[in-house]
């Protein structure tokens, strides 16, 4: 599951930072092959996954009810992480990356002269927990 996350978070991060926008196309995909993956060793009525996905589902409800401040596609793709992963690594991540976005967004604005309305993805940061936590 983490190669499939891994290749999922790298495309969507990829195509995040460049348009700011993520295709649906990739976290369906991910979730198809996921749940065939689940449904095959037996783990897909676990309750430590769809903990997982009911994470994803609160942050793809914020971006609804905050217009897109953080977007729907992250959301998605946290479905799709907290589905394969649990709930225990996906909040590890949210947590992380908005730690990381944090940082880097103060950190913009003080010395990059951005103002706070610039727009900065969110997925980049994600991988890049999602990466330091395999290493780890």
């Amino acid at each position: 599951m983490n190669v499939l996350v891994g290749i999922m978070l790298t495309v969507c991060a990829i195509e995040d930072w460049y348009t700011k926008k993520i295709t649906v196309l990739w976290p369906v995909t991910g979730m198809m092959i996921a749940v065939v993956i689940r449904l095959s060793d037996g783990s897909f009525f676990a309750w430590e996954y769809w903990i997982g996905v009911l994470i994803g589902m609160f942050i793809f409800l914020l971006a609804i009810v905050s217009r897109e401040q953080i977007g729907k596609g992250d959301g998605l793709v946290l479905v799709v992480c907290g589905f394969c992963l649990g709930w225990k690594q996906t909040l590890s991540l949210v947590l992380g990356a908005m730690i990381m976005f944090l940082i880097v967004g103060v950190m913009s604005i003080v010395y990059r002269n951005k103002s706070r309305n610039t727009v900065m993805a969110y997925l980049p940061f994600l991988w890049a927990i999602f990466m330091i936590s395999l290493i780890i």
